[in-house]
């Protein structure tokens, strides 16, 4: 099983690389896509984000036991282990989709990447929350999380200093669903009329000044 699927990403101006990174692995017809964004006040986010899904990718196939809840937190918590020493001051979102059934996602997270779901507007339902200090104790429109000074503070995510489980959901897949997967830079901020122009292939403005802007779009 494999949705179709596409990669768009442009870097922003607020670091010398793009440090938002995607992978994509399967394992007896099950389907895994990563997308990881490293933090940018970390000299090392970036590294660190492309560490863990090169490390994800290799090691979704190798896998023991068949994918669940359980089984992918231990896949994590391994690539943890193995990339904490390099990378104690370090930290980096990700969302992990794995097309488990035909008509069903598994979704762990922690941090700001989301899946959002493009309706034929193409405005987007966003069904995953970010993991913000802004709304960890408030309902927050999209608008209002967006321009909240305190969604850049993460209260989970994939840290070098110690392991933070990830929030865990499901979600069902309907016949020409459309997904995407994107990092901050693309939610928080383009705005709707941007958003569209990016998805549809087209450059983020010459004068545009902001985070690393990403997208792995997946259609059924």
């Amino acid at each position: 099983m494999a949705l179709e699927c596409e990669w768009r990403s442009q870097q922003g101006t607020l670091t010398g690389d793009n440090r938002d990174c995607f992978g994509i692995a399967q394992r007896d017809g099950v389907t895994l896509y990563i997308v990881a964004d490293g933090s940018t006040s970390s000299p090392g986010g970036g590294t660190l984000a492309r560490k863990l899904v090169q490390q994800i990718s290799t090691a979704f196939p190798l896998m023991e036991h068949s994918p669940s809840d359980e089984s992918l937190i231990a896949l994590l918590r391994q690539q943890h282990a193995d990339l904490r020493c390099d990378h104690a001051t370090d930290s980096a979102s990700y969302l992990m989709a794995v097309h488990v059934t035909e008509s069903q996602l598994l979704v762990l997270h922690a941090g700001d990447c989301r899946l959002g779901r493009v309706n034929r507007d193409q405005s987007i339902n966003w069904l995953t929350p970010a993991h913000t200090l802004a709304n960890a104790v408030q309902s927050l429109t999209e608008d209002e999380l967006a321009s909240h000074p305190d969604r850049h503070y993460l209260t989970r995510s994939f840290r070098g200093r110690h392991f933070q489980a990830p929030a865990i959901g499901r979600f069902s897949l309907y016949a020409q669903d459309h997904l995407i997967i994107a990092t901050d830079g693309y939610w928080a901020d383009l705005p709707p009329d941007m958003q569209n122009a990016f998805e549809a292939g087209g450059p983020l403005p010459e004068d545009y000044s902001g985070d690393d802007v990403s997208i792995l779009v997946l259609k059924k």
